[in-house]
């Protein structure tokens, strides 16, 4: 064995006597010298708060040197191991050099120190991740330098970022998501209490939407009620075009996953639903208004006296005590006695449902009695009247130019329905509060704004507050106060805006339809459009519509671009027709018609195209004369057959009539697609083939969104042809496209047919 191999042998254990004889000589003169603390150079006056200094316990570095350190490694200063490092480098240099006789044991060597590397670096790059995971401390807020400190790296072991932290653990905007920043382990994957899955929050906000604000987002069939059948079926309609993570309802307090319907429990049932949307960065929480759903079997007696209920066991200020009342069998109403401490029975004051009593000091005791015999059902509430507590006589009133409404203490954390009728959403208001105690104050007025935020008005001088208020939906205000007894509350108007008056003619809704003055047919396709004058003339849906006929309301039942399809039943002779819309900040067009209705036969003219793919006009236009109860699609098949060629369809001619594709010995002679609008398909990603089959033209054909469509008077239907009825001096061109309608001008209607963007400008 040479000299350097015998020095690689006895250098390690070397080093090691060497580094505890260094460690016993220091620590030897660290005990004799009698030194004082060492001085901390953070406490000078004059000390840079940019530096981290060293003492025997602390570090000195300047930031910027850190800077040129690889990985941002602090070296503690163990040089002798570097210097050690080094040599072994230098070593295995030389060694490669030396003959083959010794390549194997240089080898095996090599190896060795090569492991002795890896386990260096991935303790330094351990050190280097550790590093990074700075703890976050509030630093003084007089130290404006201390924002470039380097803070000291804290060893934690965890390396997964779980934990109860902000970046793991049990975090309330948890969920299950990839590199999230909560949820329980590594990565953030895992158990966060937050709803839904997904991609984890940057920020980890979630943005609550108060119930007043929640049909900007979706809308459901709910209403309070009375119902005879426990499973209570409803629709969820959603407004916004955000990711719906999850829609959980909420039935006394027990939630679920909405699924169509819930099941009520007998008697009263709180309904509320709750939606939880996603976008870019947080998850939105929306929740409705709370519902308030009676499930009563149609052979049950059912007491309802909400008041009464909400009074039950309290002590009250007010001696007067206004309450309604009533009593259900199933659904029907039956009589209902109201005794107050076994005296006569109370009279209603308005013959129905309303009451009110004078209470008496102490105690009152409300019994309700309904139904006879076996089937009598008997309700008691015990409300205490005392008059000496002055300071809980402490009344807040919202007073309206028309109308006002007021309050207790302990009605606090409650809201209420205000209704403001005019005909403007001006609404001018103030508070007025008792002055008992001097303690009264009003804290805060807030108003919910456009955007479902918020914002406190200002009063002038006279403590009047004006705002605008909206037509389309409740404008929430909420005061907060403070009460005779010195307690905050709080408490919501929800204030309801009707319009009244006529609607100025340049504010009212522009109103489109195809209606005539005397038809043919039992049936007739009316077609409706409508925009807004006073919201910047945006197209208004079906909802602002209500199309009437001889008095009963028709639903629409299809839509063609921006127009919606009403299926008109007339009766023979003269038929009132009444069609009413309403904008979103109620203005409104009403008009009524009168159409006659003599049943015979009309006249229609009728066109079969196909210039896409330039075979013009395979059945040039011309009249045909029908019965007047003909449908579109007994016409196609009636047209088709007079010109020998054959159909395939789908459905029938009576019942889902689809007009899948046509065929004619010799049709497809000269087919030719033009350049132009081959290139405008491919280009538009609308998987063009170019395949299509002799004699014949399908669906798909050429293109995936390639087929057969039908216009009705300049309107592409929206509504099966089996179902579509003619009128006289209709016009029916059955037109071959494509593209989806955007080679013939269908693309105008707003994608009824498609998902693709835009015409192309002309038609083929």
């Amino acid at each position: 064995m040479n000299l350097r191999n015998f020095w690689k042998k006895i250098k390690k254990p070397f080093m090691t006597v060497a580094a505890v004889i260094l460690v016993l000589l220091l620590f030897v003169v660290s005990v004799t010298q009698n030194q004082a603390a060492p001085e901390n150079p953070m406490e000078k006056e004059n000390a840079d708060p940019s530096r981290m200094y060293v003492t025997s316990s602390s570090l000195a570095m300047d930031e910027s040197l850190l800077d040129s350190v690889e990985n941002a490694n602090i070296n503690t200063g163990n040089q002798e191991n570097q210097e050690e490092q080094e040599e072994e480098q230098q070593e295995e240099q030389d060694e490669e050099n030396q003959d083959e006789e010794q390549q194997e044991e240089q080898q095996q060597e090599e190896n060795q120190e090569e492991n002795s590397d890896n386990s260096t670096e991935t303790q330094e790059q351990q050190t280097s991740e550790e590093q990074q995971q700075v703890s976050q401390t509030p630093l003084d807020s007089n130290s404006e330098q201390l924002d470039s400190l380097l803070p000291i790296v804290k060893k934690d072991k965890t390396k997964n970022n779980s934990g109860t932290g902000p970046s793991g653990g049990d975090s309330q905007n948890g969920g299950n998501g990839n590199s999230g920043n909560s949820g329980q382990g590594t990565g953030g994957n895992g158990n966060g209490k937050g709803d839904g899955d997904g991609d984890s929050q940057k920020d980890g906000k979630q943005i609550v939407v108060a119930p007043e604000n929640s049909e900007a987002y979706f809308t459901t069939s709910l209403k309070n009620e009375v119902v005879t059948e426990a499973e209570y079926p409803f629709s969820i309609t959603y407004h916004s075009k955000l990711s719906v993570i999850s829609t959980v309802v909420d039935i006394n307090g027990n939630q679920q996953n909405y699924n169509g319907s819930i099941t009520l429990s007998e008697g009263e049932n709180k309904v509320t639903v709750y939606v939880t949307f996603r976008d870019k960065w947080s998850n939105i929480r929306v929740s409705s208004p709370t519902y308030t759903i009676y499930y009563n079997p149609s052979n049950q007696i059912l007491i309802i006296a909400d008041e009464l209920k909400a009074l039950d066991g309290q002590t009250v200020q007010e001696q007067q005590l206004d309450f309604t009342a009533y009593a259900l069998k199933g659904t029907e109403r039956v009589k209902l006695i109201i005794r107050r401490n076994s005296e006569k029975a109370l009279k209603s004051t308005d013959g129905d449902t309303a009451y009110t009593e004078t209470l008496s000091e102490g105690k009152n005791v409300f019994t309700l009695i309904a139904g006879t015999g076996t089937a009598t059902v008997s309700e008691n509430y015990t409300i205490y009247y005392d008059s000496q507590k002055q300071a809980d006589d402490f009344t807040l009133t919202l007073e309206g130019e028309k109308n006002s409404s007021t309050i207790t203490p302990q009605m606090s954390g409650g809201s209420q329905t205000f209704r403001y009728e005019n005909n403007t959403n001006s609404f001018r208001f103030r508070f007025n509060h008792s002055q008992i105690t001097g303690k009264e104050e009003i804290t805060s007025v807030v108003c919910g704004d456009s955007r479902g935020g918020t914002y406190s008005p200002s009063a002038n001088s006279n403590g009047w507050y004006t705002i605008s208020l909206y037509a389309d939906r409740e404008m929430p205000i909420a005061v907060g106060f403070i009460d005779s007894n010195g307690n905050s509350g709080s408490y919501t108007w929800n204030i309801e805006f009707n319009r009244t008056g006529e609607t100025p003619s340049n504010m009212a809704p522009v109103v489109e339809h195809n209606l005539k003055s005397e038809y043919n047919t039992e049936y007739v396709d009316l077609n409706v459009s409508a925009k807004e004058v006073s919201g910047g003339g945006g197209a208004l849906s079906a909802d602002n519509m209500h199309i009437y006929v001889n008095g009963e309301e028709v639903k629409y039942r299809g839509c063609s671009g921006t127009a919606y399809e009403y299926l008109l039943h007339l009766q023979q002779g003269e038929n009132e027709v009444v069609i009413s819309v309403k904008d979103n900040q109620q203005y409104e067009t009403t008009k009524t018609y009168t159409v006659l209705y003599n049943p015979s036969q009309i006249t229609v003219t009728f066109q079969l195209e196909a210039g896409t793919v330039g075979l013009g006009m395979l059945i040039p236009r011309h009249e045909v004369t029908i019965d007047g109860n003909t449908t579109l699609a007994q016409l196609v098949e009636q047209q088709l057959a007079e010109y020998s060629f054959t159909s395939m369809i789908t459905g029938s001619v009576d019942n889902s009539y689809y007009l899948a594709g046509i065929k004619k010995p010799g049709m497809t002679n000269g087919l030719r697609v033009p350049d132009e609008l081959k290139q405008m398909i491919i280009e538009d990603g609308m998987g063009w083939t170019g395949s299509y089959q002799t004699d014949a033209l399908w669906e798909k054909d050429f293109a995936q969104w390639s087929g057969w469509m039908v216009c009705v008077n300049n309107y592409y239907v929206g509504t099966g042809m089996a179902s579509r009825n003619l009128s006289d001096g209709d016009e029916i061109r059955v037109r071959y496209t494509l593209a989806g309608g955007k080679d013939i001008g269908q693309y105008g209607n707003e994608g009824v047919y498609g998902n693709v963007q835009g015409n192309y400008g002309k038609e083929w």
